[in-house]
Order: structure tokens, then C-alpha cells, then sequence
């Protein structure tokens, strides 16, 4: 509960620091937090390494903490405490080296204790079982944080880590008062089991510290009000051993008022009491023991639980690297076959156009202006325009799609035996279709017929365009057999897709027993 409290305030301090300090330092820290809600940690370490060369540059002691931080929860996240650990007590580091503490004191910036307090209480934490005065280090400074943080779930949070480690160093009297009003705002906060957890640590240093009786801490009272609606078994079990503590306290010390006032004590109230005690003593027992395997249970089904996600999510991740691989090798091949096709003009010209002109020059040098000289100029005119008609047809600025198809159909009429038909619909404003585009799906179906004369048996072939709402559809469809049909094979069918992707389109290449089919669907929204 702690960690996600942290881990909540970590993402939302990048955004509340942005009305304050409009950089691009800062607009990085926002986007690194965005990743690391989002899971991808070793994105967030990298953007964060980067990010704190810019602040250290720059001198901005607050953006290094915050990031520090950053690190630490993304290492911990990882599995690698240590480093984690590292991060954190660099993050602390920075601030106690720069006084923020008494920066934050004054002008009562809580941007400094959301930095702060989840860093201490992650230290005081980790060390709390391995060097116990390592984590009463970081515990008591960390407690100087709570009085001024305005963050009430901070508080609680913070508080709640701090208190373990300092209760078993019986540090009652600095945990006092902080305690009382951490109890306070757990519950404003609905956060009973941290409530009746302090409750219980109030009952023992009321005990310990005032020596008072069971009847007159009113901690007991508050706390079983909130037994009954705890719902983890930790605090219950630690209230009640703390009531049962106190009983037994004051039982002894009854037991030793009565033994001063008198020399004997009646045998059987000794008995008595001992049974009651032994009894209050088995029941914690009973109550720890279930606790125990309640827990354990509890931990086996979250673990069962994370794999499964992380299995599903392992899934979703695998899927989309592939489709993305998918795509990257698509448009690789499609800018391939471009460069290509530079290629070939660039030859063509140095070849064909470069020579001619060469030739022309020599001879007008030579002999002047002849019909032979005219005859080069001619073809090398031509040649010229050949390559510019190859790279966008004048067509395209003079007609329509439907106007060009249709005129490239009527004259492949007839080719090798082909009857070929041209369809489209009617009312439809076709000059609305981009040229650059116009001239893929002209391409497109070029290819698509070129298959059909090339290889099918085929002797109908049908073109078809329509424009429906949101939708331009063109198909190209013949009466041929099995693999000898319009769809054509290898490289036709590729730049065919290639040209699809360029545009948006999407294309689909079916084979029915009539005949192939070749499907082009063009949103016209995004035209």
C-alpha cells in the first residue's frame, strides 16, 4: 500500500511541477514518469541517466533528487534492491547536502517532501531487518519531514515505516506526537489497517512510557472500533497482543500492590490468573498461526496472479515487435524498389539522353545543323519525355482516375485475346482523389491487368471502381484458374502491396473457383 502511495505521487509531481517550472527538463521527467507507469523500467533508466546530466548542468538540485528517486523505484520494481538503495540515499543525499529541509520549512514547498519522505521511508525499511541502526538513521530523519508536509497520504505512508523501525528502537518519545495525528488522518483517509497499526503502537508507549493502566489509555477504545472493520490480520493481531500486554502489566502490578499489603495470597487466585493469562496468550498464538497461513496463501495466489499478467502481457508485446517488424520490412522494400527505379533513370539518362547530346554536340561542331543532327535532337527529346511521362503522367493534372482507367482499359481491349471491361459509378466527383495517390491506384491496376494478360488463362476481364460513403473501392477480377489467375506471384503482387501501404490502402489478393480477384479499399476520409 505504501509503494503504490509512492509510486502515485512519483508520477503526479512532474505535472504539478510544470505550472511551476516550464522547461524541458522538466517536460523530460513528466514523459519518464508517463514510461514508467506504463512498466518499460529500462526505457525509464536510460531517459533518466540522460535527463540527469541536463540537471546537473543546469544546477537544478531538485530535478537530480527527483530523478535519483525515479531510479530507485524502478530498480526496486527490477528486483535489485541494492542498487535501488543506492539511488534512494543519493536522492536523500542531495537534499540534506542542500538544506532542503530548512528551505522546505520556510516557504512550506511540498514539492520537497513528496521527494523526500518516499526515499527515507524505502531506506528505513530496507534496513530495518539488515542493520537496525542504519534504519533508525534514516527513520528519525525522515520523521523531520512529516510535521510540515501538507500530503496527508504521505503522511500516513511515511509514517506508518517509521514507526515499525523506531518502535523497536523504543524511540517512544520522538514518536509520539507524530504518531497521534498520523492515526488521525489514517482514518480521514479510510485507511484503517495503518490506523489501528499506530493504535496498537499508542497502547504499548502509553504503557511503557506513562505507565498507565488499560482504563484509562483511550487508545484501546478507539482501537476496537476499528478491529472490527480492519481487513488484514497484521494490525488486528498487533492490537490485540498490545491490549493483552497492557492487561497482563496491570495484572502483575495488582498482583505486587497485593502482595505488599499482605504477607499471603490465596493459592487459588494465583491459579487463576495464571490460566487467564496463559489463555489470553494462546489465543495471540492461535491468531498468529492462521495470520501466517493466511498470508502465506495470499502471496502464493498474487504470484500465480503477476505471472499470468505478465504472461499476457509478454504475449501482447511479442505480437506487436512482430507486426512491427512486419511494417518496418514492408516499407524498406517499397523505398527499395524507389531507389531502384532512380537507379534505372539515372542509367537510362547518362546512357541514352548524355550520349545523344554528346553526339549532337560533335556533329554541330562538324558538320552543322543536318537532318541527321535533327534526327538526335528528335529521339533525345523523346527520351526525355518518355522519363517524365514514367515519373508522373500529364494525364494526371489533365483527367480524372476514372477518365484514365477507363482509357487504359479501352485500349488493353483485345491484348492477346483479352476481353477486357471497365465499370465505375455514376455521379461521382473523382477529380476529389489526390494525384499522387491517383497515380498508385492507377499503377496498382496496371499490375494487376498486366498479370492477367501475362499469365492467365483467362478471357474476361472486369474493372471495377466505386465510391461509396467514407469508402473508394477498385477490383480487378478475371475468369481464370488456380494459381495462373489475376493475382500474379512474387514481385508483382509485393509492389502492389508496397504501393497499398504508401497510400493507406488496404489490399486483398482472393482466389474463388471463378476466377481471381484482386481487392483495393481506400478510406476517403483520409484524403
Amino acid at each position: 500500500m505504501q509503494r503504490l502511495v509512492y509510486i502515485l505521487l512519483l508520477l503526479l509531481l512532474p505535472i504539478q511541477i510544470m505550472g511551476k517550472r516550464d522547461s524541458l527538463l522538466w517536460v523530460g521527467i513528466k514523459n519518464a514518469g508517463i514510461v514508467f507507469q506504463q512498466g518499460t523500467y529500462d526505457s525509464v533508466l536510460v531517459q533518466a541517466q540522460r535527463l540527469l546530466i541536463i540537471a546537473e548542468s543546469q544546477e537544478d538540485v531538485l530535478a537530480e533528487s527527483q530523478l535519483h528517486s525515479l531510479m530507485g523505484f524502478c530498480y526496486q520494481e527490477q528486483g535489485d534492491q541494492r542498487q535501488a538503495m543506492q539511488e534512494f540515499d543519493q536522492s536523500v543525499t542531495i537534499g540534506e547536502t542542500h538544506q532542503f529541509l530548512q528551505k522546505a520549512k520556510k516557504a512550506k514547498h511540498h514539492l520537497y517532501h513528496t521527494i523526500m519522505l518516499p526515499a527515507y521511508s524505502q531506506l528505513s525499511t530496507y534496513y530495518y531487518k539488515k542493520n537496525l541502526e542504519k534504519g533508525v538513521k534514516y527513520a528519525k530523519s525522515g520523521i523531520a519531514w512529516i510535521a510540515p508536509c501538507e500530503d496527508a497520504r504521505l503522511r500516513v505512508s511515511s509514517m506508518s515505516c517509521f514507526s515499525e523501525v523506531l518502535m523497536a528502537h523504543k524511540d517512544y518519545m520522538l514518536l509520539y506526537e507524530p504518531m497521534k495525528q498520523a492515526v488521525a488522518d489514517a482514518i480521514r483517509q479510510n485507511q484503517v489497517d495503518i490506523a489501528l497499526q499506530m493504535t496498537a503502537y499508542l497502547v504499548q508507549i502509553e504503557r511503557q512510557m506513562f505507565h498507565r493502566s488499560p482504563s484509562d489509555i483511550p487508545w484501546i477504545k478507539a482501537g476496537k472500533e476499528l478491529l472490527s472493520v480492519a481487513k488484514t490480520e497484521h494490525p488486528k493481531t498487533l492490537f490485540l497482543s498490545a491490549v493483552s500486554s497492557a492487561d497482563k502489566g496491570e495484572a502483575t502490578e495488582n498482583t505486587v500492590k497485593k502482595t505488599e499489603k499482605a504477607d499471603t495470597v490465596p493459592e487459588q487466585a494465583i491459579q487463576e490468573s495464571r490460566m487467564r493469562q496463559d489463555s489470553i496468550q494462546t489465543r495471540i498464538q492461535y491468531i498468529h498461526v492462521r495470520n501466517q497461513r493466511i498470508v502465506v496463501v495470499g502471496v502464493i495466489l498474487l504470484l500465480l496472479l503477476v505471472i499470468f499478467f505478465g504472461y499476457i502481457l509478454w504475449l501482447r508485446h511479442l505480437r506487436k515487435r512482430k507486426e512491427k517488424e512486419s511494417e518496418r520490412q514492408l516499407k524498406e522494400s517499397y523505398l527499395e524498389g524507389i531507389e531502384q527505379e532512380r537507379s534505372r533513370l539515372a542509367r537510362e539518362l547518362h546512357d541514352g539522353v548524355s550520349n545523344q547530346l554528346l553526339a549532337v554536340e560533335m556533329k554541330l561542331n562538324a558538320d552543322g545543323l543536318t537532318e541527321q543532327t535533327m534526327r538526335l535532337l528528335n529521339e533525345s527529346r523523346e527520351q526525355v519525355r518518355r522519363f517524365s511521362h514514367e515519373l508522373m503522367p500529364p494525364e494526371f493534372e489533365l483527367a480524372t482516375l476514372d477518365e484514365i482507367v477507363e482509357q487504359y482499359v479501352f485500349q488493353m481491349n483485345g491484348v492477346h485475346g483479352k476481353h477486357i471491361v471497365y465499370e465505375s459509378s455514376e455521379n461521382v466527383d473523382w477529380s476529389t482523389i489526390p494525384h499522387e495517390k491517383a497515380y498508385e491506384l492507377y499503377r496498382m491496376v496496371q499490375e494487376a491487368v498486366t498479370n492477367v494478360l501475362k499469365h492467365s488463362e483467362a478471357t474476361v476481364v472486369l474493372v471495377k471502381m466505386t465510391m461509396e460513403t467514407g469508402h473508394l473501392h477498385v477490383s480487378v477480377s478475371d475468369n481464370g484458374h488456380g494459381e495462373t489467375s489475376s493475382s500474379g506471384k512474387g514481385i508483382g503482387l509485393r509492389t502492389m502491396q508496397q504501393r497499398a501501404e504508401a497510400i493507406g490502402a488496404v489490399l486483398r489478393n482472393e482466389h474463388t473457383e471463378r476466377g481471381g480477384i484482386i481487392l483495393i479499399d481506400l478510406e476517403t476520409s483520409s484524403l
